[in-house]
């Protein structure tokens, strides 16, 4: 009854009509049915990992013992952490690293969007380096809220790129949501710019030694970063490496045969190419 309360509470006046009267309203709004639906179920899953629910007037706080998530209304916010967090699409490497006791000294998550993997790496690996990239303003200032003091992670508000540049933020990517922020070359009148970064530049910014894991979801830079062409030096670095592929991009082939000249074992886990190398 309390999981429902809080359910109801936070629906506008027509989602409590659509939901009351279920079936009937489906028939005639169903997207809106739908989404309730899809509300409802969300709600339920983040009541069974143990979080508490608050609405707000733009977004929802996911309260458990440790941590506070906010997560902004009408975006895509939702959805990543249904995929962190109760879908689990990391949980292969982190299974993998536990079980074969490793250690995840340093990690670099290059889009991170509000920082919710960020987030669930510290919560496993608390005494791990984390680097965080995210291009867009407005889920920086979301990822800044997320990981508020969390002294081991660092928050840059910059894309990654094969190499320093300013680049443009494109919205028109796939389903156009916060999600799919995409970056390319700017154009002239182009005035939603951002500074990118290579690895080769966090690593000397960091003075790094080693990459523990290297996690890319950039929406498609992936495609240029990783072209035999330039500078993958670092990939020498990296003990496990999990890369978004966009397909749009016809990429996928040329990615494989980089991470196998550079010695990664390759295994396909939901929507991430995740590379290992067997010398660990």
């Amino acid at each position: 009854m309390y999981r429902f309360k809080v359910f109801f509470k936070g629906l506008k006046f027509i989602d409590k009509l659509t939901y009351l009267y279920g079936k009937t309203i489906e028939l005639i709004l169903p997207e809106r049915y739908n989404k309730i639906v899809h509300l409802r179920t969300f709600i339920n899953n983040v009541h069974s990992l143990g979080y508490d629910i608050k609405h707000h007037s733009n977004h929802l706080i996911l309260q458990s013992t440790s941590k506070a998530i906010e997560l902004r209304n009408n975006t895509s916010d939702r959805d990543v952490f249904s995929q962190v967090f109760i879908n689990n699409e990391y949980q292969v490497i982190i299974d993998y690293v536990i079980i074969n006791q490793l250690k995840l000294n340093t990690i670099i998550d290059a889009g991170a969007n509000i920082g919710l993997t960020a987030l669930k790496f510290a919560t496993f690996f608390p005494d791990s380096k984390i680097i965080c990239l995210e291009p867009d303003p407005n889920n920086y200032r979301q990822l800044q809220i997320n990981l508020n003091g969390m002294i081991n992670i660092a928050c840059l508000q910059n894309a990654l790129w094969y190499k320093s540049d300013i680049l443009a933020l494109s919205r028109d990517f796939r389903d156009s949501r916060e999600w799919s922020i995409h970056v390319t070359k700017p154009h002239n009148g182009d005035k939603d710019l951002v500074s990118a970064l290579s690895i080769h530049d966090i690593i000397k910014n960091y003075n790094l030694q080693e990459i523990d894991f290297l996690k890319i979801d950039v929406e498609g830079s992936e495609a240029e970063i990783f072209k035999e062409e330039h500078n993958l030096s670092y990939l020498n670095m990296i003990k496990i490496i999990a890369i978004e592929i966009h397909d749009e991009f016809n990429c996928r082939l040329e990615i494989y045969e980089i991470l196998k000249d550079y010695g990664f074992s390759i295994i396909n886990s939901g929507e991430f190419t995740i590379g290992i190398k067997p010398s660990l």
